[in-house]
């Protein structure tokens, strides 16, 4: 089924629509990408079958793990997305130390 990915897009053409900035879509792809690891993290690791079916069922691992889902037979665009997301999390750490150096309070 493809309810990830569309789920995905929409929530992407939402933050497009809406914040009209670079950064915001950064964060998006990261803050999606952070909640996918953390879901994976608790379906390894709790021992509840419903939650687990469920994450296994709808939900990838991670971004890089929804491109090589739907991209496996593709090999020249599943390595020009994979590059990008590396791309966008480059930047989204290129963020977090910027926010983090202008602090300088911790």
């Amino acid at each position: 089924m493809y309810v990830d990915l569309i789920v995905l897009l929409v929530l992407l053409i939402f933050v497009i629509l809406n914040f009209n900035k670079v950064y915001s879509f950064v964060f998006f792809i990261a803050i999606v990408d952070i909640t996918l690891r953390i879901l994976a993290f608790l379906k390894d690791n709790l021992p509840f079958k419903n939650i687990t079916k469920y994450i296994n069922d709808y939900l990838p691992s991670s971004f890089p793990d929804l491109i090589n889902k739907y991209t496996s037979s593709w090999d020249i665009v599943n390595l020009i997305l994979t590059w990008a997301y590396v791309g966008i999390m480059v930047i989204f750490l290129y963020y977090c130390i910027k926010i983090f150096w202008k602090k300088k309070r911790i």
